[in-house]
C-alpha cells in the first residue's frame, strides 16, 4: 500500500534521469525540497524542487502540476526563472529549474539590517513589475510572491521564482492554515480575496507586491502578529499604515504608490503591472 509520510522520511532520490546529480539540499517547506545539482550532460548547475508527495497523492493534482509546469514552460524572461525540464520518479513530482548562485529577497534584507534604501528598493520593484507584467500577459498569476521566492543573482539582478506552484498549496483550505505556523511568512503578503477564498488574478499578484515594498522600505511587513489566525483578520479589518509612519524617509509619492498597492479591494489597486 502506498505510503506518502514514509516516502517523504526517505527522502527524494539522489540522481535523475541518469543524468541530474543531487549536491546539496538549499531548502526545505510545506511543498517539498529544493536541491543543487549538477546537470552530467550538459555540464552545468541546476535547481530541483521537488513535491512533496503528499500534495500529488490524487490524480487531480498531479494533473492540475503538469498543466502548471507547462504554463512555465512556455514563460522566457530576464526576470523569471527558468524551467527546463520535469518529470517524475520514484512517487517524486520535479522541475528542473535555473540555479541562481545568490540569496534570495529575505537573505539580502537580513543583511541589509532588515530595511533597503529607497533606490535599492525601486530597483527591484521595476525588475518585478518587468517580471509581472510579462507573465499577467500570458494570463498566468503568481499567487505565492514572497521574499523567499525572489532570487538575487550575484550581479543584483532579479528572478521570480515559483510561478504558478502555488496554485497546489492553495488547494488547502485557509481554514486549515490559520492553525499552521508553516505558512505564516505567505500569509504576510496574501491579497485579502485570497483569505475571502475568492479566486486569485493579477492583481492579487499587485498587492504582494506592494507588501513587498512595505517590507522593503520599512523593514517590516504591513500587517505582523505570531498568530496566523489574528494576521488574516488585520488584513481584512484593519487600516494598513502609512510606510512613511515607520520610515520617515520615504517620499510622499512612494507612500502613495504603496498604498494604492495595498488598497483591500482589488478594484481601488493599480490594474496592471
Amino acid at each position: 500500500m502506498y505510503n506518502a509520510s514514509m516516502v517523504v522520511n526517505q527522502g527524494p532520490p539522489p540522481y535523475l534521469q541518469n543524468r541530474y546529480r543531487l549536491v546539496q539540499q538549499l531548502g526545505r517547506g510545506g511543498m517539498g525540497w529544493v536541491y543543487r545539482a549538477q546537470d552530467e550532460l550538459l555540464g552545468r548547475e541546476v535547481a530541483i524542487k521537488f513535491l512533496s508527495p503528499e500534495l500529488t497523492v490524487n490524480q487531480t493534482a498531479r494533473a492540475r502540476f503538469a498543466r502548471e509546469a507547462q504554463s512555465l514552460a512556455r514563460l522566457s524572461h530576464p526576470h523569471i526563472l527558468t524551467l527546463f525540464d520535469a518529470g517524475r520518479e520514484e512517487e517524486w513530482d520535479y522541475l528542473i529549474l535555473e540555479y541562481v548562485p545568490g540569496q534570495n529577497l529575505h537573505q539580502y534584507r537580513q543583511a541589509e539590517n532588515g530595511r533597503l534604501s529607497l533606490t535599492t528598493t525601486l530597483t527591484i520593484t521595476q525588475q518585478l513589475l518587468q517580471a509581472l507584467a510579462y507573465a499577467h500577459k500570458q494570463g498566468l498569476i503568481h499567487r505565492d510572491i514572497k521574499p523567499e521566492n525572489v532570487m538575487m543573482d550575484e550581479n543584483g539582478r532579479v528572478k521570480l521564482a515559483d510561478f504558478g506552484l502555488a496554485l497546489l498549496q492553495q488547494a488547502k483550505r485557509i481554514t486549515q492554515v490559520v492553525n499552521s505556523q508553516v505558512m505564516l511568512g505567505t500569509l504576510l503578503y496574501l491579497a485579502p480575496e485570497c483569505i475571502l477564498g475568492k479566486t486569485a488574478d493579477h492583481r492579487s499578484d499587485l498587492y504582494a507586491l506592494g507588501a513587498l515594498m512595505f517590507e522593503m522600505l520599512t523593514g517590516q511587513p504591513p500587517f505582523t502578529s505570531s498568530s496566523p489566525a489574528e494576521l488574516l483578520a488585520n488584513v481584512l479589518n484593519e487600516p494598513t499604515p502609512l510606510p512613511s509612519n515607520l520610515n520617515q524617509a520615504i517620499p510622499t509619492k512612494i507612500d502613495g504608490i504603496v498604498m494604492r498597492l495595498l488598497e483591500k479591494k482589488p478594484a481601488t489597486r493599480f490594474q496592471t503591472a
